[in-house]
């Protein structure tokens, strides 16, 4: 798991404890997430989070080599203790999702790299998603953040997750069956995109215009396939409540 938390020192009183810390300070630097305000740091957490183990179960039903039910719990003892195995500082005004691919690769220099990264929704995006899964070989998991269009908003009309998105045929189509007309690569904010649109002779007489678009045709934007395969993905386990418990503590 991995989680920010904002305000501290540097030294972050040495993990919390209260002791002084040797490490150079960092310059101040101010920062706003959502409704909270700061001047200072950022520190970035990773922690251990087994699931607990099944109620009542016994010795026998232990497996001694499996680190979250390994003999702590077969002896009665409770539930192993989370640890922390990474800490990260960093000034207040560096993004969450800058941190993700340094905080894995100390992991990896340290042979602690988990199966399964549980992270705060800030930490991901399409390409870290995909970046974790081929080099580290990292399942990332978090709330993504959701279609952001008026239709998704609302919770009414077409929103992307509406229209099938034919990769191979370069083409999408609507949920009234018809197809779009241009397929256009581009970059937007440095990212690659493409941008799919229907035909004006098709989009103003259609009898779903109003679910659909205020303008006179549709357009929607869309990620290259293996980042728009691995969103849709992240957010289909998001909405079907399929997402791993975590907290979410900044």
């Amino acid at each position: 798991m991995l989680e920010p938390r904002c305000g501290e020192s540097p030294q972050v009183r040495y993990l919390r404890g209260g002791r002084r810390s040797n490490a150079p300070p960092l310059p101040d630097r101010y920062s706003i997430k959502r409704d909270h305000g700061w001047g200072g740091y950022k520190v970035h957490f990773t922690e251990t989070c087994d699931a607990p183990g099944p109620a009542g179960a016994g010795p026998d039903a232990q497996d001694a080599t499996d680190p979250g039910t390994g003999p702590a719990r077969a002896q009665g003892r409770g539930e192993p203790p989370n640890l922390v195995t990474n800490v990260v500082t960093t000034e207040a005004t560096v993004p969450d999702s800058a941190m993700t691919t340094p905080v894995h690769q100390d992991l990896a220099g340290k042979d602690l790299l988990p199966a399964e990264h549980l992270v705060d929704s800030g930490y991901p995006s399409a390409e870290l998603i995909v970046n974790a899964a081929r080099v580290f070989g990292i399942t990332l998991v978090s709330p993504m953040l959701l279609d952001t269009s008026a239709q998704a908003r609302a919770g009414a009309g077409y929103d992307k997750a509406a229209f099938a998105i034919d990769f191979d045929a370069r083409q999408a189509t609507c949920p009234q069956g018809v197809a779009s007309s241009s397929w256009t690569p581009c970059r937007q904010h440095q990212d690659e995109a493409i941008v799919v649109s229907w035909p004006k002779s098709a989009c103003l007489p259609c009898p779903a215009r109003q679910l659909c678009t205020s303008g006179r045709r549709r357009q929607i934007t869309i990620r290259p396939r293996e980042l728009h395969e691995a969103l849709a993905s992240a957010r289909t386990q998001q909405t079907s409540a399929r997402l791993h418990p975590h907290r979410l503590t900044e």
